[in-house]
């Protein structure tokens, strides 16, 4: 199924987001481990824009958030800068239920 065009646009900045950490993370000497948090948080969203399914997106924003989330904290600068996109994901998910 063809990725929905605001699903898709949400998912493209919060890839761009991640990396854009991840590059700042790295140039600051930060530990590896924050770079590949990071990572592993967005790693599948490619793949999700590639081949969308309701439960990948499901799946992305109640196991992949949430594990972001209690890595990092709910109050960290880049889970803020993330949560209105998570939000719009939620609300698109309530939206579109299959059930």
């Amino acid at each position: 199924m063809r990725c929905p065009e605001e699903i898709e646009e949400t998912l493209l900045q919060i890839l761009s987001f991640a990396l854009i950490n991840v590059r700042a993370f790295s140039s600051m000497n930060e530990d590896a481990k924050r770079c590949g948090i990071e990572a592993d948080h967005v790693h599948n969203l490619p793949g999700l824009i590639a081949s969308y399914s309701s439960s990948g997106l499901r799946y992305y924003v109640n196991i992949f958030v949430s594990e972001y989330v209690r890595l990092v904290g709910a109050d960290s600068g880049t889970a803020k800068m993330f949560k209105p996109h998570w939000e719009q994901l939620g609300k698109y998910l309530e939206i579109h239920s299959e059930g």
